[in-house]
């Protein structure tokens, strides 16, 4: 690995750096991504839009608030799901699919007629 190689080098562990492991200027990150976008005809983005998709997606996908919190370097778990935990249709039906479930009425098998009584 390149750390094994050169002791010191993106020490950071950044995933984008310049050729000696210093950071970028984020600026320069923010023009590459406003040309990425303008490319792709997309309206209107910016470089935190990545960073919000990916925590949306990921408790959409079921991530745990705990883990994306700490993969997102938030203090707490409340601190994401204010942030990125927007309840979506899809979630509001299944969670009333559930308790609709939870307080169906219990039916109980149908028994033939009885016989000598």
């Amino acid at each position: 690995s390149l750390m094994e190689q050169y002791p010191g080098y993106n020490s950071e562990r950044y995933v984008f750096c310049q050729e000696n492991g210093a950071p970028y200027e984020p600026r320069t990150y923010q023009d590459l991504f406003k040309r990425c976008v303008s490319r792709a005809g997309i309206a209107s983005a910016n470089f935190h839009s990545l960073r919000h998709t990916f925590a949306t997606r990921a408790l959409e996908q079921g991530m745990d608030p705990v883990t994306l919190s700490k993969l997102l370097g938030h203090a707490n778990a409340s601190i994401t799901l204010d942030k990125y935990g927007h309840s979506f249709e899809s979630q509001k039906r299944a969670g009333m699919e559930l308790m609709g479930a939870l307080y169906a009425p219990v039916r109980e098998p149908s028994v033939g007629p009885v016989m000598g009584f």
